[in-house]
């Protein structure tokens, strides 16, 4: 027989809740041997034994039963060790706590399309192109945080503005969500995972997810019509504010939007058909801004915020 000690450290403070493990000793399929330990709250570390092992290989797991906690080393919290008669082996593990994240986009583009122009004041874009362009510019959010690639769910939350005289009955200015984006496209797009229109009846016309075509007809679960529930006044900017959420982990998109100044949001949880319906590119999660094609051809979007968590 031999036996097995380790220490389970935390990384960064301390935590406020007592956070529980196990540590399994695997020959093959079957458990062996099973111990815990417990990191109590306000202190970092916490020591286990596993007494009377057989001697042999085994495969060490360790798992957390706290939520909101990881185990980031051994690698997927699994190692080997092997062990002699009256051997001590140690095997130690580290974790890490899921920490919320906000990024605030204050730079340039990372791409300027043909055509567009965006002129950056303090994080206030003004997106307009003199050509009428169907090309428009993005944002790689990915490029943030390697955080941003592999979390379970972001929200990307921005504000909008426009004068009541810009108003079109088809290539409305858009903001999209999205992989890598191309030139501004009104149908299906299996790289778009959502997009807000304005302009078209003077306030945020829709909000689309997904691959499905534009229309404007009625909610559906790919469309939410008339989302802020107000118009641009006639006579100067007014902000529409639309937080969306995309959740990888469980294949859910939801919305919020409401006029600067509401008490309350509007919410829309009727979407489906993502992500299983769209080809999303977690390096590359872009928000793209077109000018549309409508005078005075000039949009201003502002306060665009990335929230996501993160294990450190």
């Amino acid at each position: 027989m031999f036996t097995a000690t380790g220490t389970i450290s935390l990384n960064g403070a301390a935590p406020d809740v007592d956070v529980d493990f196990t540590v399994n000793f695997y020959k093959g399929n079957a458990v062996i041997k099973q111990t815990s330990a417990q990191i109590a709250k306000g202190t970092t570390s916490a020591v286990y034994t596993a007494e009377g092992i057989p001697v042999g290989e085994y495969d060490v797991v360790f798992d957390t039963l706290t939520d909101g906690y990881k185990i980031l080393n051994p690698e997927n919290g699994k190692t080997t060790i092997t062990g002699a008669k009256g051997e001590s082996v140690t095997s130690d593990a580290s974790v890490a706590k899921l920490v919320n994240k906000t990024y605030s986009v204050t730079g340039i583009p990372t791409n300027l399309g043909s055509g567009a122009t965006v002129a950056n004041n303090n994080g206030e874009y003004t997106v307009s192109s003199s050509s009428k362009t169907s090309d428009g510019a993005y944002w790689n959010l990915s490029s943030l945080s390697d955080g941003i690639k592999s979390t379970d769910a972001v929200t990307v939350t921005f504000t909008v503005t426009m004068e009541k005289g810009y108003s079109t009955s088809d290539d409305c200015a858009t903001v999209n969500l999205s992989g890598i984006p191309g030139t501004y496209n009104s149908d299906e797009n299996k790289i778009r995972i959502a997009r807000t229109s304005y302009g078209r009846w003077d306030q945020m016309n829709m909000l689309d997810v997904g691959v499905g075509r534009r229309s404007g007809s009625s909610n559906t679960e790919h469309q939410w019509l008339n989302c802020a529930g107000g118009k641009f006044p006639a006579t100067n900017y007014a902000d529409q504010i639309v937080s969306i959420t995309a959740n990888f982990k469980t294949g859910v998109l939801t919305a919020k939007a409401k006029v600067a100044g509401a008490d309350s949001w509007n919410e829309y949880n009727m979407f489906t058909g993502f992500p299983e319906a769209s080809n999303i590119d977690r390096d590359n999660l872009c928000l793209a801004v077109y000018p549309g094609s409508a005078d005075p051809n000039k949009f201003i979007i502002k306060d665009i915020t990335v929230e996501y968590t993160e294990f450190e």
